[in-house]
């Protein structure tokens, strides 16, 4: 499963796993004019900690290294379900935003 893959076990309604986390997200601040700016930025902090451990080689080509296929898969789906959280939130923000 790639990165941009929906994990499977979310099916197509929501959790209460996933509501509670969406609740979780704090709003977002300033103009609605800024939030791009924002969600973009947070979103470069996320990749941040997604890309820790890759290394360019000499080849040009980036190396991923993981000491167990088991944790790659729990990393991606925590930080999957996080994205979509925040997503959702902020979609919800955006419509809010634009119609009262």
């Amino acid at each position: 499963m790639g990165w941009d893959a929906i994990p499977t076990d979310l099916g197509e309604a929501a959790t209460a796993e996933l509501l509670s986390l969406v609740r979780s997200q704090p709003p977002t601040q300033g103009n609605v004019e800024d939030w791009p700016v924002a969600w973009a930025s947070d979103t470069i902090i996320v990749s941040h900690a997604t890309f820790a451990g890759t290394r360019r080689t000499s080849a040009g080509h980036w190396s991923v290294t993981f000491d167990d296929v088991r944790s790659l898969s729990r990393f991606q789906h925590a930080i999957k379900r996080q994205q979509l959280a925040k997503a959702g939130k902020r979609l919800a923000e955006l419509l809010n935003a634009i119609w009262p």
